[in-house]
């Protein structure tokens, strides 16, 4: 299976070794710091992020409620 996703990858024009093609990772040792802003939300902006997934999507009924 993992040679089949590989070649089509590939075959889409994907380019080994590049970051974000990146399908395992060893765990071995620290995953180091991908330089990305990461922030945790809570209850008091799933409106907001709903919000933002029903402009993402066709026909989406994500909603803010839980």
């Amino acid at each position: 299976m993992e040679a089949l996703v590989q070649d089509l990858l590939v075959k889409e024009g994907w380019q080994s070794g590049e970051s974000w093609t990146l399908l395992r990772r060893d765990l071995a040792e620290p995953v180091p710091d991908p330089g990305v802003h990461v922030e945790v939300t809570g209850p008091e902006q799933a409106e907001e992020w709903a919000a933002v997934l029903r402009a993402s999507f066709d026909r989406s009924t994500f909603s803010g409620a839980h």
